[in-house]
């Protein structure tokens, strides 16, 4: 069995005019597991997902803003995917260094070793956001 592998971007209460990115592991069409930083830019930091799966419905979120499918990850690997995302880098010195920074870097790693992902470029993800933005389709892509 597969499970949906997603990116979504909410509005940045912290920081007006920015996003954050975070990825999301669908369990059902509308609940999955999110896996995010949070803290504030500079001071960033990961969080393992809550002991009851961190089960959350992005779209019901207030400063949500789109969701894009970006792969698959096989309910077999979940742990090594697990393991990927709390490895990757936090890069907090860098004042340009984003969430979105984050995200990407795992997607490709998760590319690298094996996994059913698209390999995207912040670019991507920020253009596949706005169009959603544009034609008004909150979580369709």
């Amino acid at each position: 069995m597969a499970l949906a592998l997603n990116v979504v971007s909410y509005r940045n209460s912290q920081m007006p005019g920015r996003q954050h990115w975070t990825l999301i592991v669908m369990h059902t069409a509308t609940h999955g597991t999110e896996f995010k930083l949070t803290g504030t830019s500079g001071k960033l930091t990961f969080t393992k997902p809550g002991t009851n799966g961190g089960s959350t419905n992005p779209t019901l979120d207030d400063g949500f803003k789109s969701m894009a499918s970006v792969g698959k990850i096989e309910t077999r690997k979940y742990a090594a995917f697990c393991s990927i995302v709390e490895s990757t880098a936090i890069l907090n010195g860098q004042p340009q260094w984003t969430t979105l920074d984050w995200v990407v870097t795992i997607l490709n790693s998760l590319a690298e070793n094996g996994f059913s992902v698209a390999r995207v470029s912040k670019d991507d993800l920020e253009k596949e956001a706005a169009r959603q933005l544009r034609v008004g389709r909150r979580g369709e892509t």
